[in-house]
């Protein structure tokens, strides 16, 4: 449905309410705290499983800390399996885990995963880093994705080998600690990046309901529900290394950490060559005060910056949404939906015994597998306008195709019930505006649209002024007048008037073509005195220099130098090709003749 003018204001209003809203405001966004919704696997070949094959747990050995370890880092380096970064997979892992959980009606006004709200948190005190993100909304939910950008593909492409190593340092630090036993050798550890375990978890900010994902490193044996991260630094020797470290790590281990509900983070301290001397445990809350108190970055500022733009994407959404012809899409839809609704008319079981289909499955034309191939079809796969409509109008029509289609209803009346009636996107054709009102009839008030000759502005939707929009030879406000180069042939139609048909309307050495409304005149062919077309078969007379020749199948104009008779013409034709065989002859191969 179109905007209102009205209601493009208030969203207009809202935005800029938000955009000059006090930003340090001592009120603190609620964030509540996670609750996990389940749990899902990737494997080795990153394909999706809704189990906890993948979930990892802390090492008896290494619950406490410890000052003194040696954990060489470089081990299994040689066969470390990368994960392919180039092949973004973006919400697939994720919308796998919601359809397998059968989570139709989700009461959710995001989804997305823990990394993308992570970045936007920092945003606020990290502007290094640019993000691309896209937001689809489906039903009343909107889905965030983050795609990939020309800077972190090229940062990518440039990492050195000593910046994988460093990489590589993290995940071998992950196997140490979810390992029991002695890690000594290369053999020992294999490591596959492709392989991670998820968890789900469903939160509020303010008065948004937020389901978000991302990978954990481990649990607890003691309490499963408990998660781990685990993390690697460089060892810190000094206070500017610490102050470093509490400034741009541990606030974004704080970030990662407190979006989804873990409770501490463990941290590896490495030397240049590799060898964790010393492993930390760090509880989230203890993160943040710690980053906290040595910067001057505030939590609270990075939670309203999330919530502002939490809340700058909904308007933005909801203005698309407004501005958007909803009418035009739902009658596609509907067109769409009669079309796939003709096509199977002529389909059937596929079984191979009618009769015993018939009989024990029901008619197929009512049948729910009948509805599902037509759904399945309607829409294109980067039609994205009529997949957006299909899913605001998907339960409607199942609901017609069970309680109403099965009473004998036509498809036609569709239009009428869901893009009128129901969602009221648009009006009866003969109707405009917001209000549906008539459409501007004929000066004779006998409820004859626009003369028969025009149509309505907005005719049939929510919008347009009820002015008639003639069409080509009438005109006047109920397109009861006929155009200039128009003229009456009966009381009510306007006729073109030919102009070609009087004389002299073009110079003689020109033609005339008609055109509705109007003529032009066009220049004959050099060889026409005279013409009725562009080339020198059209011609009524020829030029000065010129004859009519009807040796050809077609009567043409001509050079005078063409001899008219058969025999003299195929002379001349012969002696002429010759002279221009010789020429080329003479001018390129000179040895020929």
């Amino acid at each position: 449905m179109a905007s209102s003018p009205k209601k493009s204001k208030s969203l207009i209003d809202e935005v800029e309410k938000i955009s000059s809203s006090d930003f340090f405001s001592p009120n603190t966004p609620k964030y509540h705290k996670p609750v996990i919704k389940g749990a899902f696997s990737i494997d080795g070949n990153r394909s999706f499983h809704l189990d906890n094959s993948q979930r990892s747990f802390l090492a008896n050995r290494y619950s406490c800390d410890s000052a003194e370890v040696n954990f060489n880092l470089n081990l299994g380096f040689s066969t470390f399996v990368q994960r392919d970064e180039t092949n973004p997979e973006y919400l697939k892992h994720l919308i796998s885990f919601i359809m397998a959980m059968n989570m139709k009606d989700i009461n959710a006004d995001f989804i997305c995963w823990r990394g993308l709200l992570t970045k936007i948190l920092l945003t606020y005190c990290e502007k290094t880093e640019p993000w691309e993100i896209v937001a689809l909304k489906y039903k009343d939910t909107m889905y965030l994705c983050e795609l990939p950008t020309e800077y972190h593909q090229k940062k990518r492409e440039n990492k050195t080998s000593q910046e994988h190593l460093w990489c590589y340092y993290g995940y071998s630090f992950e196997k140490f600690m979810i390992t029991d036993d002695s890690l000594v050798k290369d053999e020992d550890v294999k490591i596959n990046n492709n392989e991670g375990w998820c968890v789900c978890v469903e939160t509020n900010v303010d008065e948004f309901h937020i389901i978000l994902a991302g990978e954990v490193d481990c649990v607890s044996k003691a309490d499963d529900k408990e998660l781990i991260e685990l993390k690697t630094n460089k060892i810190i020797r000094n206070e500017r290394m610490f102050k470093s470290f509490a400034t741009y790590k541990l606030k974004k281990w704080w970030a990662q950490s407190f979006l989804l509900g873990v409770s501490k983070v463990i941290a590896g301290f490495r030397d240049d060559s590799g060898y964790v001397r010393q492993v930390k445990t760090y509880k989230t809350r203890e993160i943040l005060t710690i980053a906290q108190q040595v910067s001057n970055w505030r939590a609270s500022l990075s939670m309203r910056f999330l919530l502002r733009f939490l809340r700058l994407i909904n308007i933005c959404a909801e203005l698309f949404v407004s501005s958007t012809d909803h009418c035009s899409s739902c009658r596609k839809l509907v067109k769409r939906f009669g079309e796939q609704y003709v096509i199977t008319s002529r389909s059937m079981y596929e079984g191979g015994d009618a009769d015993w289909e018939l009989k024990k499955l029901g008619s197929y034309r009512n049948s729910e597998l009948r509805f599902i191939e037509i759904s399945e079809n309607i829409c294109e796969s980067k039609d994205y306008d009529c997949h957006s409509m299909y899913s605001i109008m998907e339960e409607l029509l199942e609901d017609w195709w069970l309680n109403e289609h099965s009473h004998g209803s036509n498809w036609k009346q569709l239009d009428a019930r869901l893009c009128v009636t129901n969602k009221q996107y648009c009006c009866l054709f003969g109707h405009y505006g917001r209000d549906c009102l008539p459409c501007n009839v004929s000066k004779e008030n006998d409820l004859t649209i626009c003369s028969h000759h025009g149509t309505c502005n907005g005719n049939g939707t929510r919008s347009g002024t009820s002015q008639c929009e003639c069409e080509v030879g009438y005109n006047g406000t109920w397109c009861e007048l006929c155009s200039m180069g128009y003229h009456k042939i009966n009381e009510f139609d306007c006729e073109d008037i030919d102009e070609c048909q009087s004389r002299n309307v073009c110079a003689s050495n020109e033609f005339c073509e008609n055109s509705a409304g109007s003529y032009k005149c066009a220049k004959c062919h050099e060889s026409c005195s005279s013409c009725k077309g562009l080339s020198n078969k059209d011609c009524l007379q020829c030029a000065e220099g010129y004859h009519l020749n009807h040796l050809d199948e077609n009567i043409e104009c001509v050079e005078d130098d063409i001899p008219s008779d058969n025999e003299n013409l195929a002379n001349y034709r012969f002696n002429r090709y010759y002279c221009l065989f010789q020429h080329i002859c003479c001018s390129y191969f000179p040895f020929v003749v």
